[in-house]
This record gives structure tokens, sequence and C-alpha cells, in this order.
């Protein structure tokens, strides 16, 4: 009876948490009354609804062109600073979260965070619940801490904030503490990214009743970049590094940016990862802010475009605008030619458009590829992602590609087809799809390697709480799915992925994963074989404390090696290292040993070690210096 009572509780908290409406006050001074406050914080790592035993408070007023939002939250001996930390980084320690929906039709969030020591980040949050860490506001808060009390006082512009239609406004806002020590977030209200658009639906309401202002906003950045000659200790200057950034939001609906010359001179290091037996060649992450920055308003993956493809653009250009009913994208680009890089200086076009319907929404997408003669070479892409939400969080989805390749005397038209289902719920996530590219489907501008196909792919994963002293969550995941050649219906590839993840109150935490594959692989004057690959990988992590948070995986593995079209069996362990030693110094350090002891020394290296180690120096929030090393023995064979 006492469980069902909790239950009973709990159930009519979160519902008139759900249902009740905050009118957010106007003025130029503080307000701290229960009419404007938020205290209600309920634990979603893990879900089990309890609310939290440090008292945590909200306050919100607005005057025409901030919103303000006073917080007071208990700490205790537990709490951690964490360190100083650049715009965008993610500092480990305690942290309190705020998070704006003002167009919940499109289910996308704004994020601010604060930081013990005072770091800023800032980020859009789509409705696939990743974060677009690029996107960038001018928020400021302050920290402060007194008698077991850290204060936080936000100052969220809204210019920044795109808004549909005159006051009232109806937003809805969404809470988030996390104590660092015990790994536990609190939430007001309580939203999972396990629910799916519930988690924007679900956010506290708010209203403001005045009409609140937003102001155009332009920037101009010029740079100049010189080259240093160690060897022969020159400087060099080349007009070619000469560019300018032009920035302008004519409103609160609508970005335009146009890069000259795009400065790329800050963006991090790639790690060195291993690709050495990759049948395919390698992608890499885009870390380019000008490419990665609100790009989800096209809609658009990486086997549509990849954007790395663009090496050195003379020029990158970008508009995105919407509202509740509709999503506009343009962007286009010219790549350099550069003598020591095979690459084409084409020109890149995309145009985006999503119309919102209720429970249907539809993006269509046309990308082209053309030469810069605009006579021998073009390639185009229309792309349409048709989605219907026919229940609460059951989705219908179809994935239709159609394109139309030229070069020269040669012109071919070809479809890439995807329809698919899929539901999530607090604790499971179902997704079910089949497809087909024919064999002319070409799309130059993205990564694609295989043609002429059908198939399907399930997946199916689940996050049980665990009512234990000891494990407090388990994440169990299932993966299969085919690849049948179009024209014989022979088999291509069949996978079978299976992982487990274990999570302990001592920060302690377990993880098994399984894959397997089974690839047909087409030998030069025969017909082909099979060939049976396999990963079977153990992990265990232990982040207990904040100066010294460390994972190993050790895989056994039983891999098909392309060049020799050969199975061998081998030995991968993985060490991930980081921390923060203090409020200035932090570091990142990971090592990665491959073995294969009967791996013929012919074309691979039998035994190799990869490693990365960054280590940063925050003087301050403003100022920080930053040193990596790479390293990489692996030796190739004759």
């Amino acid at each position: 009876m006492k469980s069902l009572k909790y239950g009973i509780i709990v159930f009519v908290c979160l519902t008139a948490a759900i249902l009740s409406s905050l009118t957010i006050p106007f003025s130029n001074n503080e307000i701290k009354t229960d009419t404007n406050k938020i205290s209600n914080f309920y634990r979603v790592s893990p879900p089990d609804s309890i609310l939290c035993n440090l008292q945590t408070s909200a306050w919100l007023w607005h005057n025409s062109n901030n919103l303000y939002i006073l917080c007071e939250l208990e700490i205790n001996d537990d709490f951690v600073m964490g360190r100083f930390a650049d715009n965008d980084v993610s500092v480990d320690s305690d942290y309190f979260r705020v998070q704006l929906i003002s167009d919940e039709a499109n289910y996308y969030a704004y994020g601010y965070m604060a930081f013990p020591l005072g770091s800023k980040l800032d980020f859009i949050r789509n409705s696939a619940h990743s974060n677009d860490k690029n996107w960038n506001s001018d928020y400021t808060y302050t920290s402060d801490f007194a008698n077991n009390i850290w204060t936080i006082l936000f100052t969220i512009p809204f210019k920044d904030i795109r808004r549909n239609g005159i006051a009232p406004y109806n937003w809805k806002i969404l809470l988030t503490r996390y104590i660092k020590d015990k790994r536990q977030i609190f939430s007001s209200s309580f939203c999972l990214t396990k629910m799916g658009n519930d988690y924007f639906r679900r956010a506290n309401d708010i209203k403001i009743n005045h009409e609140i202002h937003g102001s155009s906003n332009l920037s101009l950045i010029p740079y100049i970049m010189f080259d240093q000659d160690l060897q022969n200790n020159e400087i060099k200057f080349d007009e070619k590094n000469v560019g300018l950034d032009i920035a302008y939001s004519p409103n609160v609906t609508t970005r335009t940016k146009l890069s000259l010359s795009p400065d790329f001179s800050d963006i991090p290091l790639d790690n060195v990862v291993d690709t050495y037996n990759s049948k395919y060649v390698p992608t890499y992450e885009e870390n380019r802010y000008f490419f990665v920055e609100d790009f989800d308003a096209f809609g658009v993956d990486q086997s549509l475009f990849y954007s790395r493809y663009i090496v050195q653009p003379e020029y990158a250009f970008k508009l995105t605008t919407g509202n509740s009913n509709y999503s506009l994208g343009i962007l286009s680009s010219k790549d350099k030619p550069i003598a020591s890089v095979n690459n084409a200086p084409d020109f890149y076009n995309i145009i985006a458009f999503k119309p919102v319907l209720n429970k249907f929404r539809c993006q269509f997408t046309l990308l082209s590829r053309i030469d810069d003669k605009i006579s021998d070479y073009h390639n185009e892409v229309l792309h349409l992602n048709p989605i219907w939400e026919a229940g609460k969080n059951k989705f219908f989805w179809a994935d239709l590609n159609s394109s139309f390749y030229s070069l020269k005397d040669e012109d071919k038209q070809g479809n890439y087809l995807k329809l698919g289902y899929r539901e999530y719920s607090r604790h499971h996530n179902f997704c079910f799809q089949v497809l087909e590219m024919t064999k002319d489907y070409t799309a130059d501008m993205g990564k694609n390697y295989e043609d002429d196909f059908y198939g399907w792919n399930l997946d199916y994963s689940t996050l049980n709480h665990i009512k234990h002293s000891v494990f407090n969550e388990m994440e169990t995941s299932i993966s299969l799915g085919e690849e049948i050649d179009n024209r014989s219906n022979k088999l291509l590839e069949r996978k079978f992925t299976f992982g487990a993840d274990l999570f302990t109150s001592s920060n302690l935490d377990y993880g098994f994963d399984f894959i397997y594959y089974k690839e047909f692989v087409a030998n030069s004057g025969v017909s082909g074989e099979y060939f049976d690959k396999f990963r079977m990988g153990f992990n265990l992590g232990w982040d207990r404390f904040n100066s010294f948070e460390n994972r190993l995986y050790i895989n056994f593995v039983h891999y098909l090696f392309y060049g020799l079209n050969e199975n061998h069996d081998g030995t991968i362990v993985q060490y991930r290292l980081s921390g923060v030693i203090s409020k200035n110094l932090s570091y990142n350090f990971n090592l990665d040993y491959s073995i294969y002891p009967d791996l013929p020394e012919l074309i691979y290296d039998k035994e190799y070690w990869i490693g990365n180690f960054d280590l940063v120096m925050n003087i301050s929030n403003s100022l920080s210096f930053s040193q990596g090393l790479r390293y990489d023995d692996y030796e190739h064979g004759n």
C-alpha cells in the first residue's frame, strides 16, 4: 500500500506540473514570489521520479529585451566545482541547465548552461536529441556561493530566440540540475530523451503576456594569417590567407552568413584513429563551425552531404529561416583548387524546405554539385522525407532520394528509397526499415559505397531502472539487418549486434558487446566467397574521482583483412583516461594496442600502438592554452 500511495502522489505531482502554466511577470527588477517560482525537481537519471533532496528553486521574470532566471541551489561537501573552460566546452562538474522551447511544433529547444566557475555553453537541441553546440547566443549569468547556496542569475536575450506571432507567447521551459558526485540528474518537469517528442511537450508551460523586442544583428570579422617557415626562420604573407566573415540576422527568425575564404585556423585536431583495414575510405566528423552550425535546417546526413569534400572554400553562404509552419535553408559554397590535394573546384549548393502540418511534416531538399565550367559535369539529388506521427511517439516515415548525373556524354538516373516505422517510450525504442538502392543512384556530395541492393534493418533498445543498493540501470540493445543484391538476390551482408551496459551507484560501470557480420566478397576472376567476422568486447569504467576518470576496453576479434581475403584472430585493448587536475588544468588521453599474432606482415602490421594526448591550461574562461600529441607506430608492409 505504501508503494501504491507513493506512486499516486508522484502521478498527481507530475500531472499538476504538466497542466499548470506559469505566467512570467514583467519587471526590470528582481521578483521572488510563489507565483513565478519553479521548485519541484524530479530525478530523471536514474528515472525513478524521486524529488531532489537538496533544495532547488528558480524564479522567472522578464522585461522587453531579456528573460531573467534566478536559481538558488543548496549544495553540500560533495559539490564538484570543475574547472575554467572556453566557450562551448562541457565541464565535468555540477551544473544547472535551462532549455527554452519557443516553437513546440518543430520540436527543438534552446539550451543554456551554468557551471560553478562561470564558463558558458549554449546549444540547440533538435528533435533527435542531438545538441548543436555551435549555435551561439549572447546569454550571460553570474555564479556566486554563500552559506551552502549556489546562486545563479541567467540573463537570456530574446533577440536570439526564434518566435512566432505577437504577445501573449506560450512557450515551455525545462530546468535541469546535475549532481556530479552521485551522477544524478533532476529535472522540472519530468522529461526523458527516451520520450521522443514528449520530451518537448511535457516541459513546463510558461506565458509571456507583454510584447518583447528583437533586434537585427550585423557582424563583420576580417582576418589575416601568416605562414612561418621554421627551417628558414621566415614569416610569409599570402593574399589567399585574407578573408572576411559576415553574419546578418534581420529579425529573430532569419540568419544569414557569408564567409569569403573562411578562417578554419581554430578548429580542433582530428584524432589518430585505426583505419588500416577499412573496407571503405574513412570519413571524419565535420569540425568546421560554418558547416555544422544550424545545419539541421537542411535535413540531410553524410550520405547526402559530406561537407569535408569541400577542402578549402573560396566562399561559403548560408541562410536559415522559419516559423511554426515551415523552415527554409539555403547553402552554397565553391571549393578552391589545391595543388597538393586532388580536389575538384566544384560548386556545392543545397536548398531545403520543410512544411509542418500538425502531425505531418515533410522535408524537401535539393542538392547540386556542378563543376566550375558549369558544362561538363553536374549531379543533382532530390531528397524527400515525409514523417507522420500516427500515435503517441509512433511514427511512419519514408526517405526518398532520386538522383540525376551527367558527365559529358554520360547521363544516368537512380533512386534510393527507405520506408520505416519507429516507436519509443520511457524504457523502449524500436525501429524497423526496408530499403532499396538502384545501380545508377549517384550522390557525389555525400558518402555512399554500395549500390544496386535491397535490404532491411531492425533495431531495439531498452533502459531499465534497477531497485538495488549497488546497481542503478541496465541498458541493452540489439540490431539485425541484411543487404541483398538486386540482380541475383545473393546475400551481400548480414549483421547482428548485441550490447549491454550496467551502471552502479559507485560510479563503476560494466559493458559487453558482440558484433557479427557475414559478408560476401567478390574475388577477381571468380564468383566470390563469404567471410564471417565478429568482435566480442568487454569494458569497465570508473569515474569516481574528477581528476581520474578512466575506461578499459578489451576486444577479441576475428576480422577479414581485405588486402588478403583472409580472416585472422586478434586482440584490441583500448584505454581512455581524462581528468581535471585543478580549475586551470585538464587532460585527455587515449591509447590503443592491436595485435594479430598469425597475420603475415606483407601488407599489414601485426602489432601496433595508436595514442592521443591533449592538455589544456585555462588561465580563465576567456584565455587558454592547449597542446596535443598524436602517436602512431603502424608500419606498412611491402
